[in-house]
């Protein structure tokens, strides 16, 4: 028995080594919404996070997202344990609670909406370049939606 002890200490000390070295090393992030703007505390803010390669500003083709009840003219979300990455985010306030950005008959959204870095596109949505944020580190930024 003393034998066995022996041999499977050392490994086992290796085992948690690597466990605990490796959760400690591990590069993930927060990132804090603070959106603002909305004149109505109705209905819900769908928050849209992109890498990339998604669909940025789909709804559909999101690699993270989040519908959260409006109940203030502020509102404050949390992306939690987010790899190192190049970001955007698309907001919009669904104020009839439909699911969706509802628009006009030309197309004009006519629920208010936002992106990352408050950029707007002018006659469409702004590039997922213009909207993006190196994550490399704990942020906090402010969406102003119109």
């Amino acid at each position: 028995m003393n034998w066995l002890k022996l041999h499977i200490v050392p490994y086992l000390i290796v085992l948690l080594s690597m466990v605990f070295l490796g959760a400690t090393t591990s590069d993930s992030y927060a990132l804090s919404i603070e959106i603002s703007g909305h004149t109505k505390i109705q209905g819900n803010m769908f928050i849209g996070l992109y890498r990339k390669n998604d669909a940025f500003p789909e709804k559909s083709g999101t690699y993270k997202n989040t519908i959260q009840k409006v109940s203030n003219t502020k509102l404050t979300y949390t992306f939690y344990a987010l790899p190192k990455d190049t970001y955007a985010i698309a907001v919009f306030h669904d104020q009839n609670g439909n699911g969706i950005l509802d628009k006009n008959l030309v197309g004009v959204p006519v629920e208010r909406y936002g992106f990352s870095n408050n950029v707007r596109g002018v006659f469409s949505a702004p590039s997922f370049k213009e909207a993006s944020i190196k994550l490399d580190e704990n942020i906090s930024m402010k969406i102003f939606i119109r």
